[in-house]
């Protein structure tokens, strides 16, 4: 497996950069010309709140992104069905890891979320009042991605498992 990586030339690795690249300049534009609708239909007070939602969930996909990556990497690296207890091994490992740390972190955000941005932003009134549902909408849409992230591993790292 090592061989393969190894064959791949920079021009592959920069093409692929570029794509990446393109694809990220795409969704930059994408949500930029989407914004002032949004912006019109939900008030900029409810825009607000999303944003400042978005803004304190958004770092914690880093533990999913990297749970994915690391995933992925390791069950590729065990294609050879000697190896196949080790990737189940792995993938289980992993999927204990996206179920138990996961879903601590979208707890902690669905329960401690709004009492703590209420006070670390000093919010209060009306659009505070949206933070509760708001943070629990969050942590949901959070916790369901954290385990699922683990399974392109599984399909693409190691389609034989």
């Amino acid at each position: 497996m090592a061989d393969t990586a190894s064959r791949k030339s920079p021009v592959d690795v920069l093409g692929n950069s570029a794509w990446n690249a393109i694809a990220f300049a795409v969704a930059v534009a994408l949500n930029l010309l989407v914004l002032p609708f949004v912006v019109f239909r939900l008030g900029v007070a409810a825009f607000g709140v999303a944003g400042l939602v978005t803004a304190c969930v958004a770092p914690a996909l880093a533990f999913s992104n990297a749970l994915a990556l690391s995933t992925t990497r390791e069950l590729a690296l065990r294609l050879e069905p000697s190896e196949r207890h080790d990737a189940r091994r792995m993938f289980a490992t992993a999927a204990v890891l996206a179920l138990a740390v996961g879903g601590a972190i979208a707890m902690l955000f669905a329960l401690a979320g709004a009492p703590l941005a209420r006070l670390g932003f000093h919010l209060s009134g009306s659009s505070a009042d949206d933070l509760g549902l708001a943070f629990v909408l969050a942590s949901a849409g959070l916790a369901v991605p954290v385990p699922v992230r683990c399974l392109p591993g599984l399909v693409h790292g190691a389609p034989g498992l």
